[in-house]
């Protein structure tokens, strides 16, 4: 069983969840994420100095929940995790997108200059403007951004899901038919992750 403390003792990383929050999604599915987003934290090296996790959720609009720099150990995170509240509403992606890379992976926020930047997707279906979403990503991708993204349910677009994520997509999407699968990939996505730390 892959442990991701096997890989990340010492390791530095500033990750952002990008969590969909959109009306398909039902408040008991996007408690889901955010237990598998508590899941994630658990096993990674909190720290000012180490690994930091920010939280942004999207509907028709970004909502910033949470910066790099706004919560320095695993306890103060996970107490911040369960004040997400689901808000519903559209499938605005490019703006997430946008809003991850311009205004929360910045220095201001936490972000710092020599460590790997990590962003990880979680969504169930097609965003409300495909074109946006892709040039939004690229953008991501040329700020160097790790971008990983989790397809979960029957409606997600895996063309829409590979142009979210870095290459190659192999090892940057992953998809899944229900929610309750999302504790399944968990050890596996650590892995993902961890070699995406890695690979810089």
């Amino acid at each position: 069983m892959f442990s991701f403390s096997d890989c990340n003792a010492g390791s530095v990383a500033d990750i952002i969840f990008v969590l969909d929050s959109s009306g398909s999604i039902t408040k008991p599915n996007f408690d889901k994420m955010i237990t598998f987003v508590k899941d994630m934290v658990r096993s990674f090296d909190i720290g000012t100095n180490k690994i930091r996790v920010g939280l942004e959720t999207f509907s028709s609009r970004p909502y910033q929940e949470f910066q790099l720099n706004s919560h320095t150990d695993k306890a103060a995170l996970l107490a911040a995790l369960d004040k997400i509240t689901y808000k519903s509403g559209g499938t605005n992606t490019g703006d997430a997108i946008n809003t991850m890379y311009t205004k929360m992976f910045t220095a201001a926020n936490g972000d710092r200059s020599n460590v790997p930047n990590i962003a990880i997707v979680l969504t169930d279906g097609n965003s409300n403007n495909h074109p946006q979403t892709v040039k939004e990503s690229n953008n991501a991708h040329k700020q160097g951004i790790n971008v990983f993204s989790i397809g979960i349910g029957n409606g997600i677009s895996k063309a829409e899901l590979n142009d979210i994520a870095s290459d190659p997509d192999s090892e940057h999407v992953m998809t899944i038919t229900n929610f309750n699968q999302l504790s399944q990939i968990q050890g596996a996505f650590q892995a993902k992750t961890c070699n995406g730390i890695y690979d810089f």
